[in-house]
């Protein structure tokens, strides 16, 4: 599976857990029916409705990922030593670009991906206190999908989504290999949020044409 559909399995399950508590003792087949059900209504409000503008949609899914995920720890760990050596501004700076590029790049895909059926397996906790939830997504167009997402749960009840690995495949590793392989050749952070508010641009002038 190459990086795109990766991201988009990615931020389609997210949408789902917004709204839902995780708990790890709740019957597998009916939370897996409650993700997908939350799933396609939140993902066909943004990107179906005729009485929302393209800006509103953006921002709509926008909020959406913000809410979802450990931004600043996925962040961290993907810059990785490069994260040490960067100033306050260039952290926040890259932060911003990354959920920039992942909104407009794969929220939009969201209502469009096949899927006919999520399952979960199991849910589990790590060593760190992290909750892993194994799960199989059924597609209509193509064999069934692996994927262990691992949650970070706090004390209010929130859930945030820290990694997800498809078919053994963790995003964070494939980003932090991605983006340290581009910082060595453009030579440094600065030009890696150049290039990627620079993609941004480039997928907003294309929606709207």
């Amino acid at each position: 599976m190459n990086i795109k559909s990766f991201l988009m399995a990615f931020v389609l399950i997210a949408i789902a857990l917004i709204a839902i508590p995780l708990n790890a003792k709740a019957d597998s087949d009916r939370t897996a029916k409650m993700f997908l059900s939350q799933l396609i209504s939140r993902a066909q409000s943004y990107t179906e409705s005729a009485y929302l503008s393209k800006e509103e949609k953006r921002q709509g899914l926008h909020h959406i990922f913000t809410k979802s995920f450990e931004i600043r720890r996925i962040g961290k760990f993907i810059l990785g030593r490069h994260w040490k050596r960067a100033t306050l501004d260039q952290r926040q700076r890259f932060l911003d670009a990354f959920t920039a590029i992942t909104v407009q790049t794969y929220a939009p895909m969201v209502a469009k991906v096949p899927i006919s059926k999520f399952t979960v397996k199991r849910i589990q906790s790590s060593s760190k206190g992290h909750l892993l939830i194994h799960s199989i997504v059924s597609r209509k167009d193509g064999p069934d999908i692996k994927i262990v997402w691992r949650i970070v749960p706090y004390a209010d009840g929130i859930y945030r989504i820290l990694d997800v690995q498809v078919e053994g495949i963790s995003l964070l590793v494939t980003l932090r290999s991605e983006y340290a392989s581009f910082i060595q050749r453009a030579g440094g952070i600065d030009n890696l949020i150049d290039a990627l508010w620079a993609k941004v641009a480039e997928l907003q002038k294309s929606v709207k044409k």
